[in-house]
Order: C-alpha cells, then sequence, then structure tokens
C-alpha cells in the first residue's frame, strides 16, 4: 500500500518515527510474516538519477557518478522482498543506534564502478531528493539487481539507504507486508493500525504484488497477444495457401494421376506421390522462414523476456507445429488424387 503524512508531520524525523510505529505495529499482527517500507517500489519506481561522489573514484567525464535509484528503505527491507545479498550484509538494527552511516548497492553499480572487485568498505556521499546530500556512507553489502521501471528494462546502479539510520523518510512511502492473507483480508486491520498512528492519513493502492507485476507488464502482454493473434492467423493463411496451390497442381495433373492408376498404380502410390511435391514445399518454406528468423533475430530479441530468439527447443517447436499444420493441408489433395477413378478421368480428357 501507499501512505502519504500529512504536512502537521512534514519534518522527516517525525516521518521516520512515525513509519517506524506502523511497521511494528503491522510486525505484531498475526499472519504477518514480515514488513518493510521504501519510498520506491519495484516496477513502478520512475529513475532519479541522482549525481553521486565515489571515494578514490572519477567517472569517464569527471563529474560525480550518477545513480539511477537512491532507494530510502526501512529495516527488514531486503529480507521482507526477498532479494538475496551476493556481498557483504544487509542493514541490521545495532546500525541505528550506532549511526555507523552504512549503505548498500545492487550488482550493476558496483560492476560498473569496482570492475569485478568488491565494493565493501568503500565510501559514497548519496544526494537524497527532499532530504539532501548526505554525509560519506560506508558500503556493507551488495544486492542482487531489481527490475525497477519495468521487466524487461536495464538494470540501473542502485543504492539503498537505510531510513531509520539517517532517522529521514520521504512524505510518501510504499509499505509492504508479507502475509499468507490476501490483500482483502488485511484491510480492515491495515486501516486500523494506520488510524491508530495518524487518523488523517489515509492508504491508498492496497494490492498484492502479483497486481503490482501484473500491470507492469500489461503493455508487453498486450503486444504478445496481439503477436500470438498475427501469427495464428499467419499460419491459417500459410495452411489454406498450401492446400490451395497442391489442389490447383492436383487438378492440373488429373490425366497423369488417371494413365498411372490405369497402369497399375495403387491409391498409396499416388498419395505419397502428392505427398512427396507437398514435402518440398513445405521443407523450402522451413528453410526461408529459419533463414528470415536468424536475420531478425535482434529485432525479434526486443520482444522476449525469458527466451532467447535463437532457443533450440522453442526453433524446434515452431517447426514442428508449421511443418504438422503444412502437412494436414497436403494430406486432403493426396486423399482426393489417390480417390480418381481412372476411367472417368481419361473418357473425359
Amino acid at each position: 500500500m501507499r501512505s502519504t503524512l500529512p504536512l502537521a508531520t512534514s519534518e522527516p524525523d517525525t516521518r521516520a518515527r512515525s513509519y517506524q510505529r506502523l511497521l511494528d505495529a503491522l510486525r505484531g499482527t498475526p499472519d504477518v510474516d514480515a514488513a518493510t517500507a521504501v519510498s520506491g517500489l519495484p516496477f513502478e519506481y520512475e529513475n532519479a538519477s541522482q549525481k553521486t561522489p565515489i571515494e578514490n573514484y572519477t567517472s569517464p567525464t569527471g563529474e560525480p557518478w550518477e545513480i539511477a535509484f537512491n532507494q530510502l528503505v526501512m529495516s527488514d527491507y531486503f529480507e521482507t522482498m526477498r532479494i538475496p545479498m551476493v556481498d557483504g550484509r544487509t542493514f541490521e538494527r545495532t546500525d541505528i543506534a550506532s549511526r555507523r552511516n552504512v549503505v548498500v548497492v545492487n550488482e550493476a553499480f558496483a560492476r560498473n564502478v569496482w570492475k569485478g572487485r568488491s565494493p565493501i568498505g568503500s565510501r559514497v556521499r548519496p544526494l537524497v531528493y527532499g532530504v539532501g546530500q548526505l554525509s560519506w556512507h560506508t558500503v556493507i553489502g551488495v544486492a542482487k539487481d531489481v527490475s525497477q521501471m519495468s521487466i524487461n528494462g536495464q538494470t540501473r546502479p542502485e543504492l539503498y539507504i537505510f531510513a531509520e539510520e539517517e532517522q529521514a523518510a520521504p512524505a510518501t512511502m510504499h509499505v509492504v507486508v508479507r502475509t499468507p492473507l490476501s490483500s482483502t483480508a488485511l484491510t480492515s486491520t491495515l486501516q486500523r493500525l494506520v488510524k491508530d498512528i495518524d487518523p488523517a492519513v489515509p492508504i491508498s493502492g492496497l494490492r498484492d504484488m502479483d497486481d503490482v507485476f501484473a500491470e507492469s507488464i500489461g503493455r508487453p502482454r498486450l503486444l504478445a497477444q496481439l503477436l500470438g493473434w498475427f501469427a495464428a492467423l499467419g499460419l491459417l493463411l500459410a495452411a489454406v495457401g498450401t492446400y490451395g496451390l497442391l489442389s490447383y497442381v492436383v487438378a492440373q495433373r488429373r490425366r497423369e494421376i488417371g494413365v498411372r492408376m490405369a497402369l497399375g498404380a495403387g491409391r498409396s502410390t499416388v498419395m505419397v506421390l502428392i505427398l512427396k511435391q507437398g514435402s518440398l514445399l513445405i521443407a523450402g518454406g522451413i528453410i526461408l522462414g529459419l533463414a528470415g528468423a536468424v536475420a531478425g533475430r535482434q529485432l525479434i530479441a526486443s520482444l522476449l523476456f525469458g527466451v532467447e530468439p535463437n532457443d533450440a527447443s522453442t526453433v524446434a517447436a515452431v517447426v514442428i507445429a508449421i511443418a504438422a499444420v503444412a502437412s494436414v493441408a497436403c494430406g486432403l489433395p493426396a486423399w482426393r488424387a489417390s480417390r480418381v477413378d481412372p476411367a472417368i478421368v481419361l473418357r473425359a480428357e
């Protein structure tokens, strides 16, 4: 859910304490496994690049490194979202009291700046929108990359800042609760807890994370469905075209087929003859199609997620499907050709 504190509690430290009270109340609620808050929800976070000085590092342009996402997170964020750490550790409650000034970076940040070296112990100076330029902070962990803007978008450098340690939080935060219950079942409980913190605070956007994900892929899913329908239509047209072409070929060869059958050719022989001719058309079409797919794989790659354009199993499945449909389209003209009465054909000729 999304919660915005009113102007009466607009001081950053007041907001941080209010959100912490809400999280403590949520964690004490039955059937709530974990709870946290974050400034930008994955799949919905907009790029807000901030220039961030990094100790002993100079960017190629000479300017401070631009961080695409400066995330203010509260305790248990990585545990609630189940974002694994690839190096170092997450934030701990002891960091709040000690004021160690610690941050966590993502893999893209570490890969671009430290290039294979561990960033643990390095220092950065975050600039947080609505809070200002912070003091130097020490990197304590590297979190696995998360898609912030879209599921198929390029992962950008990201910096996680411990809101409770900073005693600062933006006016609007996304509260995330991990629970076996549905969002509908928790609505009344959440409203009551938020009301206890501040009766003037509304909650909005209450939904399951699956719904957030579904909304983020709405456009790619629509494009995939449209492409699927056009592909099905193309396959149907190919089958109709193959059937029409072979039917025309059979009609043109009626006299030849009649002569063959009059001289003793069996129905199976005639069917094999027609199917062989159709198979040559199918093989030629598949070869041309594969060549076109290879030539256009860069264009196809931009429309795919989780599937490579040259994935062997996918290509094999498509080839088998097209061959099966085309074989059915060849089968009917071949069956009709095998049922030709040679006496009638030769009399007509």
